[in-house]
This record gives C-alpha cells, structure tokens and sequence, in this order.
C-alpha cells in the first residue's frame, strides 16, 4: 500500500468544542508533503520517517484543551500509533479515547474480540465517541474513569473483564522524561497482573531514548567520582534516583566497557517492567501537573 493510501484520515468527527476541549480540522493541500516522523522522534526514538503526499486536499484532526493539542491523526501520530497497535489480539485496554484512532485501528483487526477504552473527560466522550466509526464501535465498551483509579480498584464485574491480553496507553501529550516516570512507569507499575503482555505506551521509545543519553553520561565518569559524588544514594528526586540501582551495579566489580554498556541498554530499555523498589515506587506517581506543564504543543 502506498503512503499517500495508508496515512489517509479514517475518521469523521465534527469540529466543536465542549468545556475546555476542542476538535478541530487541520486542511492539507493536495501535493503538500507530510512525514511520519519528526527529527526529535527519529534521533530519540529511532523511529523511520518517510514522505506523505495527498492526490486530493484532506482534513485530519486536532484535539486540544485551553489551548493545548492533545493529539491529531496527522501520519505522524498515525504511524505512531498503528506501530503499537499492530499485532494486538484478543481483548485490548485502551487507556484514553482522545480522537478514537488507536481503537478504531484496534477494532480493524480481526484478531481483536473486544476493545475496552477509559476516558476520564466526559468533554471528550461528548465530542469524539458517537462519531467513531459504528462497525468498528460493535467491538468497543466505553468507561467513563480515570485509568489510574480504573487500574487500582478494579472494573466491576458486569463492566468488563477483569483482566486482558493487551494494553495501549496514551493519555499524555508530551513524551518527556517527567511523563515518563509520572505516567509509563506508574501505569507499568498497575498493569502488573492486570495485563497478559507488557502494555504499549505512546512515544515510549522517545522517552527511554532521553533517559539512555543520561544514563551513557555517567559511563565516562570516574569510578571513583561515582561512589563520593552521592550517586549511591537516593535523594528523593527521581531524576537522580532511577539512576542509583545501575550506579551500585557498576560500581560493585570490575566491568568491561563493552559489559558496562550493554547492562546500561539493558536498564533503560526494561526500567519500570518489573516490581520497583519503595525508594523509587513512591517517587514514580501520577503528577497531574508534570502532564500540564510538558504537554501543551508537544504534539
């Protein structure tokens, strides 16, 4: 399939607004060319960009609140998207409705039996769900709560299952370090048990890809520096403290460079699977201000 046919808009949502939110329509000519990827989320990320153009002038979406673009279905949010989503099966937790895309890509595939969307913004709901296409709703259940307290507590039995297959998270607009570790991590973090297979989290590449550049830092940094500098302890700032079970590991024998980097690669690519110790677990929490502050035109 060409790109020009596989990023083409496949919903059909009204402009409107309800509160603080707002869908908009962003028009593009006929001929404008698009990519699927941005330098930052090619270089972080390792994400492949490749050029979209349109035979005929298109409209995708925006979803904003005061302001703020929460999401759009620009190619690049498209191919994002489709990337986690594919190869899911069976009943999937969607953590967010935003604009719909990811369950109605959800709800395309065959191997998909039941999507199972949170949203904790009504507004949302308002302006999003009856516009999703109604074949692809057949296979969707919609509740209405925040995805933390839905994970902590919970769903009630006539609601939906009480556990599943898979997990796609994306209810954050930025994808910085912050929204790391007060939204994947805790998320990571509840879905223990809840979910058969490591969850999906939007831009979650982009994220450890900021956290690999810190931690490869502290590489060419002295031994010695490293157990006097209070890179041993923890100090109840996470953006320290992530760092201190790999530090302790480094420093307890001798490493090989090549040792040193591949544990480090290691570290970044699984922080946050597995059960946290109490000294990192309580710094990892929602923050709903560090979303506020990081997501407005992040996207």
């Amino acid at each position: 399939m060409k790109p020009h046919e596989l990023y083409r808009p496949i919903l059909k949502i009204p402009e409107g607004s309800c509160g603080a939110f707002r869908v908009r329509h962003l028009h593009v000519a006929s001929g404008a060319r698009l990519n699927t990827a941005n330098l930052r989320c090619m270089a972080l990320g390792g994400q492949p960009s490749e050029p979209v153009r349109f035979r005929k002038p298109v409209h995708f979406h925006e979803l904003s609140e005061h302001g703020g673009v929460w999401m759009t279905d620009k190619p690049d949010e498209q191919a994002q998207a489709n990337r986690l989503v594919s190869g899911l099966r069976g009943t999937v937790l969607v953590g967010g409705l935003g604009l719909g895309y990811g369950a109605t890509r959800l709800a395309q595939q065959p191997q998909v039996d039941n999507v199972v969307i949170v949203e904790r913004s009504e507004e949302v709901i308002r302006l999003v769900w009856r516009h999703l296409p109604r074949r692809e709703r057949l296979k969707m259940d919609l509740v209405h709560d925040d995805l933390f307290a839905f994970l902590r507590r919970g769903p009630l039995e006539h609601e939906c299952p009480r556990t599943y297959d898979h997990a796609y998270y994306d209810i954050w607009g930025g994808d910085g370090e912050d929204t790391f570790f007060h939204y994947v991590v805790p998320l990571l973090q509840l879905s223990i048990g809840r979910v058969g297979f490591r969850p999906r989290c939007w831009n979650e590449d982009v994220m450890r890809g900021q956290l690999r550049y810190s931690l490869l830092g502290l590489l060419g940094v002295p031994l010695t520096h490293l157990a006097t500098a209070g890179h041993t302890e923890y100090t109840g700032n996470i953006f320290h403290d992530w760092k201190v079970p790999f530090v302790r590991w480094l420093l307890a024998k001798p490493r090989t460079a090549p040792a040193r980097m591949r544990e480090a690669n290691r570290y970044v690519r699984t922080f946050g699977e597995r059960p946290l110790p109490e000294e990192l677990l309580r710094l990892c929490q929602p923050s709903e201000l560090a979303n506020q502050a990081d997501h407005v035109g992040a996207r």
